[in-house]
């Protein structure tokens, strides 16, 4: 008995992977593409973070500024004196309850909106997706 087709060789033979969305490796490449953005975001942050600090170390008016007085080491005292000042507290209280209830505000109406596009149907939820991308605009 003979064979009519040719014979196949191991090589020919593709190898089958099985079937994944992507591969997702250990997470290295990634920081290895990250790593040249946090450092030139580093470098652009770094100087004004240093000045600031050393501009809340001296006085450092109007004067100082424009070059006409030298300028005074003060070490802590700008922020001693700033929390020795009731209106700092007042001021302080206030932006944290501020922040506090954007934050929450921004959960509550989010969940909410998820919850409806999720069980709305398909042109109403394409509606609201276009009314939040318009506001994004």
């Amino acid at each position: 008995m003979t064979l009519v087709g040719e014979r196949r060789r191991a090589a020919d033979v593709a190898v089958r992977r099985p079937k994944t969305a992507v591969h997702l490796g250990d997470g290295r490449a990634a920081f290895r593409y990250l790593l040249p953005a946090g450092v030139l975001l580093l470098a652009v942050l770094a100087y004004p973070l240093y000045q600031l600090v050393q501009i809340s170390l001296y006085e450092y008016n109007q004067p100082q500024a424009s070059g006409a007085a030298p300028l005074r080491f003060l070490g802590l005292d700008n922020y001693a004196e700033l929390v020795a000042d009731p209106k700092f507290w007042d001021v302080l209280a206030a932006t944290v309850v501020f922040a506090a209830v954007c934050v929450i505000g921004s959960l509550v109406v989010g969940t909410a909106l998820a919850v409806v596009a999720s069980r709305a149907r398909p042109v109403p939820r394409m509606l609201l997706f276009l009314a939040a991308l318009g506001a994004w605009a």
